[in-house]
């Protein structure tokens, strides 16, 4: 499961984005989730939507994202999201 699927799923279920030290064992910054939280809340496409529901997701996140809500959630917690970016190798 991919770690957006996870808060996705949470947020269906009435979860509030403050129950999420951390998302699968990794600590993560609480304005990282809300900024994540804040995707969904303020979806309203419904391509988007359709995009991001259901199961076998994975990177459709991320092409939901407009480049202002991509860069709140990478300044909220740069140090977690910057693998998929880059490796600190390259």
């Amino acid at each position: 499961m991919d770690w957006w699927v996870l808060l996705r799923n949470a947020r269906q279920n009435g979860q509030v984005y403050t129950a999420f030290p951390n998302i699968l064992g990794t600590p993560v910054n609480p304005a990282f989730v809300k900024a994540v939280w804040r995707v969904f809340d303020n979806m309203v496409n419904p391509q988007h939507i359709k995009d991001v529901t259901g199961n076998n997701k994975s990177d459709e996140f991320y092409y939901c994202l407009t480049l202002g809500e991509l860069w709140k959630i990478m300044e909220a917690d740069w140090l977690l999201i910057r693998d998929m970016f880059a490796s600190d190798a390259v």
